[in-house]
C-alpha cells in the first residue's frame, strides 16, 4: 500500500505564504493554533475551519484553505469571460497543436 507523503512544516509554510503573504501561525486564548494573514484576519474563519491543536496542523489547514480559494477563483461562475482576442489566441494555439 502506498504511504502518504508527509510534508515538512517549512514546505507547508512556503505553500501557504504564496496565497497569504506575511501570514503567521498564532495561538488563541484557548491555546489552539490558526493562521493569521498580514491584515490580522483569521484565514480559517471564511471556511469555518476550527482552530487546530498544533502548529503543524494549522499550517496544513492553511495550505488547504489556499488550495480551496484557488479552486474557487478558477471555476467561479461570475468570473469575467475571456475577451474575443484571448479566445481566438487560444483556438489558434490548439489548432496549431493539432496540425503537428
Amino acid at each position: 500500500m502506498k504511504q502518504k507523503r508527509i510534508l515538512k512544516t517549512a514546505t507547508l509554510q512556503k505553500q501557504t505564504t504564496k496565497r497569504f503573504p506575511g501570514c503567521k501561525a498564532v495561538t488563541d486564548e484557548y491555546g489552539l493554533w490558526y493562521i493569521m494573514d498580514m491584515h490580522g484576519e483569521d484565514t480559517f474563519e471564511q471556511f469555518m475551519i476550527p482552530h487546530q491543536e498544533s502548529e503543524r496542523l494549522a499550517w496544513e489547514m492553511g495550505k488547504l484553505t489556499a488550495q480551496t480559494i484557488q479552486n474557487f477563483n478558477r471555476t467561479h461562475p461570475l468570473k469575467v469571460d475571456m475577451e474575443i482576442s484571448d479566445s481566438e489566441r487560444k483556438s489558434y494555439r490548439v489548432n496549431k497543436r493539432r496540425k503537428r
